[in-house]
């Protein structure tokens, strides 16, 4: 996961509360977006389409694709039912991941220093 491009998709939803809609990609005065419809607009995906497909159509796939998460993250994280609480819950838990396969890698390579 990209954890800087996932932290602006909160940072742009806590600085503009209204403009977050869970339940739709995008309303139809594209004033409201959800999680993944944040992520699309901020990932500078472009709206006009080949096959004249409308920008919501790609939301998830912009959306996965530029928060680099795997299917089974975007089924749980762009659910209409998640919360700000869940996104942030889940950015530090993926941070929190993260900083331990650091340490145990550091502690490796440390070992393996001293096996030479």
């Amino acid at each position: 996961m990209n954890a800087e491009n996932f932290a602006k998709v909160i940072a742009a939803i806590d600085a503009d509360p209204s403009s977050w809609d869970q339940i739709h990609w995008h309303s139809w005065c594209m004033t409201k977006h959800c999680f993944a419809g944040h992520a699309q607009i901020l990932s500078g995906a472009p709206k006009k389409r080949a096959g004249g497909h409308d920008f919501g159509s790609f939301a998830r796939s912009d959306a996965i694709r530029w928060l680099d998460l795997t299917d089974y993250d975007a089924d749980y994280l762009f659910n209409p039912c998640r919360t700000m609480d869940d996104f942030r819950d889940f950015l530090k838990l993926h941070q929190a991941l993260a900083d331990s396969a650091r340490a145990e890698l550091r502690a490796f390579e440390k070992r393996a220093r001293y096996e030479k």
